[in-house]
């Protein structure tokens, strides 16, 4: 049975809003709007916003793993510029949906979902993308706005590349 959570108005039930402060509400708003502040109170879903480190390579999570033990005080030392640089590259920021082992992720970061469970709630889903600034398709002006910002990137780029070509042939 599918449910309107839109047109939900009696707070029966209350989930939890947890690691939304005031260092990401204004994201966290221009991502979701009101939409799930209307799942955490109307629908007993829970949200979180979560971070961690993320890497596949071995030698890389060594150095996470360096780091965390420096910043715990547990061993002595320090990163160099280029280690700091990687493990800062393997930070993730995710935001979390989740209810009765359903879930769904939305990476901050790279602005994408990272992973729906199995079976997860298609109502849940279809409010989302119906209501929720995130899913919806960009507008012309935002797509022309990212256009400017690619082209000026790549003419950077382009410069870049002319500067060391020139640096090479020099020597």
């Amino acid at each position: 049975m599918k449910v309107d959570i839109a047109m939900s108005t009696k707070a029966t039930m209350v989930g939890e809003l947890d690691g939304i402060g005031y260092n990401n509400d204004e994201d966290f708003y221009y991502f979701f709007g009101d939409t799930i502040e209307t799942l955490v109170n109307d629908q007993d879903w829970n949200f979180s916003a979560e971070w961690g480190y993320i890497t596949d390579d071995s030698d890389t999570q060594k150095l996470i793993d360096k780091y965390w033990a420096i910043l715990s005080d547990e061993i002595t030392g320090s990163l160099t510029d280029e280690e700091e640089l990687t493990v800062e590259e393997c930070e993730m920021s995710w935001w979390k949906l989740f209810k009765d082992g359903h879930e769904i992720q939305y990476s901050y970061d790279c602005q994408e979902v990272l992973e729906v469970t199995e079976n997860f709630p298609t109502d849940v889903l279809d409010y989302l993308h119906k209501f929720a600034p995130v899913f919806q398709p960009p507008t012309k002006e935002e797509l022309e706005a990212n256009l400017k910002n690619l082209e000026k990137e790549y003419q950077e780029i382009a410069e870049e590349i002319v500067s060391v070509k020139k640096q090479l042939e020099s020597l």
